[in-house]
């Protein structure tokens, strides 16, 4: 057949493929901050309402029965010595559940049901990201091929990632069987972490961007009137964790005492309710209050570090050294503060952020119009049709 070019249009109609569903902070912000990005832009953006079992059972109050045939023995024992722990956290996961189905339902735009709905939507284009949709730990040690656009997808739409991670599987991912054929398979290809960009360019036929995560994509206006202003009558310290380190509270103490602030505390999963804590769970937009109004905040979370450069707030990272912290190092020297990482043994005397020094604002800003160029261009580009 005759090659038949074709161009991408000024307004274009555009799914998201994403973690959509997944009732974390980031994963929740990340989805909407790209849709409003591209909406921004004149584009008729919606997220793809694509919901993967392993995603689903993940969140799930009562996960399916499939969700522990897909674990190990030793998983399945674990889970099961722990289940009178889980039992105690059944509020707090129909809490959960019930603030992040309200923030999908008031803040996405979905299509309609997945798959029939790519029959019918008509996107002009499709992009796969951001989150860890490539980190196979999470798809069942392989890829899961929707989010590579290699299924579902219709003939002549411009299929491209943006700031796609793969996360703690960055360094084995170059290791998987046909994993050239569904990058190739791409039209543009961008990532969150140099890393991946790194491991995936040898299999690549197509250049490799890295691009900042949606988050700082958009401007902080945006989180601004988002945000919702905390109950919190005193000046805070705010300790958000994705995951728990000893050293993550004791440096929070230490920090606390120095500022002569309480200590407000935020768990990403279900845990018993600390005496410390006047808070183990909250709504989207709560979370990004609580960090707004935050007088210092210690985290082990990406996106915490992330709204605390966006609200200007100070903060440290608490470092475990594990693989997922490659993102982190990577947007604080982007910033130009790897001096806010605390490492697991040392507690850091306390030292305020300059957030108006030149400097740190034109790295971001660089990166940031690096990052909308990729995209722009990427849906404004030519495609060639076989």
């Amino acid at each position: 057949m005759p090659q038949e070019s074709w161009r991408a249009k000024s307004s274009m109609k555009i799914g998201i493929f994403t973690f959509h569903r997944a009732h974390n902070y980031g994963a929740m912000l990340q989805a909407y901050a790209l849709q409003e990005f591209l909406s921004s832009k004149g584009h008729d953006a919606e997220i793809v309402d694509y919901r993967p079992d392993y995603i689903e059972n993940t969140y799930a109050v009562f996960p399916k029965l499939e969700y522990y045939k897909s674990k190990t023995l030793t998983e399945n024992l674990w889970i099961w010595l722990h289940w009178p722990f889980y039992a105690l956290m059944f509020p707090a996961k129909i809490f959960r559940r019930r603030v992040f189905e309200k923030f999908i339902s008031e803040h996405f735009k979905l299509s309609g049901e997945f798959p029939a709905c790519m029959k019918t939507a008509g996107y002009d284009a499709t992009v796969f990201g951001s989150d860890q949709i490539w980190n196979f730990n999470i798809s069942g040690l392989k890829p899961d091929k929707v989010y590579w656009g290699a299924e579902f997808i219709p003939a002549g739409t411009l299929k491209l990632s943006y700031a796609a991670s793969a996360g703690a599987y960055t360094k084995r991912i170059a290791q998987t069987e046909s994993l050239g054929e569904l990058l190739n398979g791409l039209d543009a290809i961008s990532v969150r972490e140099n890393e991946l960009a790194e491991q995936l360019r040898p299999l690549s036929k197509k250049p490799i961007t890295t691009v900042l995560d949606p988050t700082l994509l958009v401007p902080p206006a945006l989180w601004e009137a988002l945000a919702q202003d905390p109950r919190e009558k005193e000046k805070y310290l705010l300790v958000y964790e994705v995951y728990h380190t000893r050293s993550t509270l004791a440096i929070a103490r230490k920090l606390a005492r120095e500022l002569n602030l309480k200590i407000v505390r935020v768990w990403a999963g279900y845990r018993p309710e600390n005496p410390l804590s006047t808070e183990t769970q909250t709504s989207v937009q709560r979370f990004l209050g609580l960090v707004k109004n935050a007088s210092c905040v210690v985290t082990t979370s990406f996106h915490a570090v992330v709204f605390s450069a966006v609200f200007k707030r100070d903060f440290y990272y608490v470092s475990d050294n594990n693989s997922s912290e490659n993102r982190v190092v990577q947007i604080l020297d982007v910033l130009g503060l790897s001096d806010r990482i605390a490492p697991s043994d040392k507690k850091p005397a306390f030292s305020s952020i300059d957030w108006d020094r030149q400097k740190l604002r034109s790295r971001l800003e660089r990166e940031r119009e690096n990052s909308e160029a990729f995209i722009l261009r990427a849906l404004e580009s030519q495609k060639k049709n076989p």
